[in-house]
């Protein structure tokens, strides 16, 4: 198989855009969620060092469901395309509903962003591939590689519609998302934890809460015995039991679980 810019880095699990959504304050050189400038702002990482990240969860999973399931090719199956994702940024309403996947066989994952350079015109392209040419919000389009396609009918307008600048994500997916849940909460740990955990309040907190949920499911999908599938599609089985846990989108305990239990961080 001849080298392409698809096949010239290892298949990952998870994308760049799945670990930012999973902590807000995780911030690239091409993603960039937060409206304010906290006192971290300094710290931005490159896609290639979160994609390290991704790597190296990739890796822990293997090493515990490969004697299971075969190694990866045994855990993808049809690719998915996650809900879009509308850039708290912009400046206008509009939103895209969905995106669908064209070409199932050869579909990668990887992250995908759509940028207005109009108030219909658009650009697209693929964290794997690149540009994926132009469209507009009246047609249907197809992305070069044939692998995405946007209907007309999946933007909904706002008030204003749709402005330059504006951007629109989403992650094509070619695992079960479990296996996604995994890759992204484990690299997402990583990045809080050695990047963050010394300038973000709870940080640590919420890095360690991602870990624990990822490897109750890892393990117990490993295990012979275990309760989880490949087509499981919650987390209620990665604790013993039900608890009144609830952390905020930096991680702070709001419920004060570990404070009322005694714990420490």
């Amino acid at each position: 198989m001849s080298v392409t810019l698809k096949t010239s880095k290892p298949r990952m699990f998870s994308t760049v855009l799945d670990i930012v959504r999973k902590g807000r304050m995780i911030r690239t050189d091409t993603l960039d969620f937060m409206n304010d400038e906290p006192e971290y702002s300094n710290i931005i990482a490159t896609d290639g060092e979160i994609e390290n990240y991704i790597i190296n969860a990739d890796g822990i999973i293997l090493a515990y469901l490969n004697d299971k399931y075969g190694g990866a090719s045994g855990l993808r199956t049809t690719p998915w395309i996650s809900t879009p994702f509308r850039s708290p940024k912009n400046q206008d309403s509009g939103r895209l509903i969905s995106a669908v996947v064209n070409d199932e066989d050869n579909a990668y994952t990887a992250f995908w962003t759509v940028e207005f350079s109009s108030t219909t015109a658009f650009a697209v392209t693929s964290s794997l591939e690149g540009s994926q040419g132009t469209g507009s919000t009246a047609s249907d389009f197809t992305s070069t590689n044939l692998e995405v396609k946007i209907g007309s009918n999946a933007w909904l307008a706002g008030v204003e519609s749709f402005t330059n600048n504006d951007q629109f994500f989403f992650s094509l997916i070619d695992v079960y998302p479990i296996i996604n849940k995994i890759s992204s909460n484990l690299a997402a740990s990583g990045v809080l934890m050695e990047l963050y955990s010394e300038v973000v309040p709870n940080a640590n907190e919420y890095a360690t809460r991602l870990n624990d949920i990822a490897m109750n499911l890892l393990k117990d999908l490993a295990n012979p015995d275990g309760l989880a599938s490949l087509t499981t599609a919650n987390e209620i089985i990665s604790t013993p039991t039900p608890i009144d846990y609830r952390i905020s989108m930096t991680g702070e305990d709001v419920s004060d679980y570990l404070t009322e239990n005694k714990l420490d961080p």
